[in-house]
């Protein structure tokens, strides 16, 4: 968990709520407090706008990381431009947040460039969400600042959207708001809606274990059952003894309590129960505990924990922590996991891990280790004993020089990487699963069926017609409904019959559509709430929404693991480009110039090891097992968002030469004893 001083007390002191009447409606705006910087944290996620890299040059984009006070790629001058608009300066380039080009369509790119008084696509208005919370709109598009996606994970970009309600991935509030004084009471006030995480057991059929809802013109939360809880992370500026009070209610009549524990070397503690009295769930009472919670000065993590037995529990508005008196003894500093990787600083001999990696005892994960000084991480090496002063390829193994590697001339009764660097276990072989194989000379429906699903937000409307086999291939079509103005992109999926599981290898020749749309080839099994998944490819190759560069020579790979509502995801991303070897003779070519082979050895319940062109290259390990059998899926659809790229031109739709997906082959196979 990420560790991050919030001064929730001071948080309504940083901004001045401001009223403008029209004849027929107020609306409501926000002006900035006279503080030089301050961070803008995002609600969804409890990270901050960060300048991306902290490249000061113009054009460079902005993501959400982690929020730190120190961290001048996140600390914004807000400079007043008249009628209610500021420009937004980062403190690392002294260059202004904007809306690149004044693009007025959802998913156009946010950016930096020179601040120039006249840009009105660099002037964003406050729009008051209630108890601090604010959305920036764009003065330029009249649209909004959107966390892409509504991702959590770190590093997930900003672009503009339209303004929706309900969207926290769309709202912001100052922290770290530099020159405000300390509220003198002694008194914090937690916004129950302000938490950082959530956890909990009980299948309520909602997608996460805690809601945020709107009450009476405040924000809270509910859905709550046993065993549910929320963290927080809280700044207490003065050590001492706290009595905690909880603005609670409930209409459960017993078994109704409330509790909050605190984080103390690496374990949660209990210090304060209240029994909740049934007044109703909207009727918030302040209840306070009998016991009292002694909390050293310092960021501190708190939990608020549903501890009666009964299924349903109470809802919360907010807690108090109220300033009592010294404490009676010492309280040690909180002992902190800035990585969250759950090995303490102190301890920690890698103090950066990426998120959901696994970590030995010293808190290193293996992209962080590199076991025998080759110059290639643990996690992507596959020869780990390379001995010293041996030359390796991005592998970690020597190259088959003078060798070419043409994934075309590979034995096609093995996965193809054998052909060239065979890493087969010993006292293992391949084993070939023909119900997940097809050279695709005819459509065999014992082998796949059309599963068309549309998803949401998007045009797509997923029809039978649209997919086939003829000519040797299996084919994806995206075509025009001209007469349908919600689902004009027709399109469709198809999924295999039978389901397999680790260990496995599977590989596809395929040729993606050369328009804005995902080609995909992936793995699956489940729901939202109980899902496996694992994403070989999302290629989209001629993105439309200027902002993915990149995505011509990006496979896009990642998984996915939903449990109790709860996801983990993570990417593996690989670039055609720069993660082959110079032998290979599809090294650098378009993912619309030539069929490519894509694969993924899903070696255990924790790791998948991805293929291109006959090459290993990025490798995920996740934290959750995999628990599923999966089925293998190709579908072909395109979203109005940057994380996917963009919407083709509908014209697109009409050239049969572009608009189609082609699936040469599929190979499959199980890893068994020899």
């Amino acid at each position: 968990m990420e560790y991050m001083m919030i001064r929730k007390n001071n948080l309504s002191l940083g901004i001045a709520l401001a009223f403008a009447f029209s004849a027929s409606n107020a609306v409501h705006a926000v002006t900035v407090s006279n503080a030089d910087f301050r961070n803008v944290e995002i609600r969804h996620s409890g990270m901050c706008i960060d300048l991306t890299g902290g490249n000061t040059a113009n054009f460079s984009g902005f993501s959400q990381w982690t929020c730190g006070q120190s961290n001048s790629n996140q600390r914004l001058e807000f400079v007043e431009r008249g009628e209610g608009f500021y420009s937004i300066k980062t403190k690392t380039s002294q260059k202004c947040l904007e809306v690149a080009n004044s693009d007025s369509a959802n998913g156009a790119r946010i950016q930096q460039l020179t601040c120039a008084d006249a840009s009105v696509n660099q002037q964003w208005s406050l729009q008051d969400m209630n108890n601090g919370w604010f959305k920036l709109k764009n003065r330029a598009t009249g649209k909004c600042l959107d966390v892409a996606g509504a991702y959590t994970e770190k590093g997930s970009e900003f672009h503009q959207w339209a303004c929706l309600a309900d969207h926290p991935n769309q709202e912001f509030r100052f922290i770290f708001d530099e020159n405000v004084a300390n509220d003198p009471s002694g008194t914090i006030t937690v916004q129950a809606a302000d938490f950082v995480s959530q956890g909990g057991s009980f299948d309520d059929n909602q997608q996460s274990p805690v809601s945020i809802y709107s009450v009476a013109g405040q924000s809270a939360i509910n859905y709550i059952n046993s065993g549910d809880f929320v963290d927080y992370n809280v700044d207490i500026d003065r050590a001492g003894k706290y009595l905690v009070t909880f603005n609670v209610g409930t209409a459960i009549t017993s078994n109704v309590m409330i509790e909050l524990l605190v984080l103390e070397n690496g374990s949660w503690v209990s210090y304060a129960q209240a029994s909740v009295p049934a007044y109703g769930w909207d009727n918030f009472t302040e209840l306070s505990a009998a016991n009292e919670v002694s909390l050293a000065a310092g960021t501190q993590k708190l939990r608020i924990h549903a501890l009666g037995s009964n299924d349903w529990q109470w809802n919360l508005a907010s807690f108090k922590l109220e300033w009592q008196g010294e404490p009676t003894d010492p309280v040690d500093p909180p002992l902190l996991d800035s990585d969250g990787d759950g090995v303490l600083d102190v301890n920690d001999l890698c103090p950066n891990t990426p998120a959901n990696q696994p970590v030995n005892q010293d808190g290193c994960a293996q992209s962080q280790l590199d076991d025998d000084n080759d110059g290639v991480s643990n996690d992507v090496d596959q020869c780990p004993n390379t001995p010293p002063g041996v030359t390796v390829d991005n592998t970690g193994c020597e190259p088959n020089s003078p060798g070419v590697i043409d994934v075309n001339t590979a034995d096609a009764n093995l996965p193809s990487f054998v052909s060239f660097n065979n890493t087969t276990p010993l006292g293992k072989r391949w084993e070939k699963v023909e119900s997940l194989s097809d050279e695709f000379e005819f459509w065999n429906g014992a082998k796949w069926i059309k599963t068309n699903w549309n998803y949401g937000n998007t045009p797509v409307n997923m029809l039978n017609k649209n997919s086939g086999v003829s000519d040797g291939n299996l084919w994806i079509q995206a075509t025009l409904n001209a007469d349908s103005p919600n689902q004009w992109f027709e399109t469709s999926r198809v999924r295999s019959v039978a389901k397999i599981k680790f260990p496995m290898y599977t590989e596809s020749r395929i040729k993606v559509a050369n328009i804005s749309a995902y080609s995909t080839f992936w793995l699956n099994n489940g729901d939202i709430n109980n899902r496996d998944e694992i994403d070989i490819i999302e290629i989209n190759p001629v993105p439309t929404c200027n902002c993915q560069p990149d995505f011509p020579w990006k496979m896009n790979s990642q998984y996915f693991i939903a449990k109790n509502g709860s996801t983990e995801r993570n990417h593996g991303n690989s670039d055609n480009r720069t993660d082959l070897s110079d032998e290979n003779t599809l090294q650098g070519v378009l993912w619309t110039d030539d069929y490519h082979v894509f694969g993924a050895w899903w070696k255990d319940e924790h790791t998948v090891q991805f293929y291109l062109n006959g090459e290993p290259v990025n490798k995920v390990t996740t934290q959750q097992p995999f628990t599923l059998e999966q089925f293998v899926i190709w579908d072909l659809w395109s979203q109005d968002s940057s994380w996917v790229g963009g919407l083709p031109q509908k014209t697109d739709l009409l050239n049969d030469n572009n608009n189609t997906m082609k699936v040469d082959w599929i190979r499959t196979w199980k890893l068994v004893d020899e």
